[in-house]
């Protein structure tokens, strides 16, 4: 008897410790969401960049060149910044 009381405590201890570290903070979520939406709005900009200047995938773009683009220049949360860093 006392084995199994050992074997629920155990089982609801692993079960409360799921569901805590599964719940995610409401600002994490809305900080991903905004940072994925930045992420995909600045690709399809420097797909449209490449289009019209006749770039490849070998040419790395600027701010300066995307400004036409898109404005206001986005921003990551939490001051962040987004640079590029190679081919598209």
């Amino acid at each position: 008897m006392r084995s199994f009381i050992s074997l629920i405590y155990l089982i609801c201890a692993g079960m409360t410790a799921l569901i805590i570290g599964c719940q995610q903070p409401q600002e994490y979520v809305f900080a991903t969401d905004s940072c994925i939406n930045n992420l995909r709005l600045i690709e399809m900009v420097k797909q449209q960049w490449m289009i019209e200047e006749r770039k490849t995938t070998n040419d790395v773009p600027t701010w300066d060149d995307l400004r036409p683009y898109i404005e206001p220049v986005p921003t990551g949360l939490s001051e962040g910044v987004f640079r590029f860093r190679g081919a598209l």
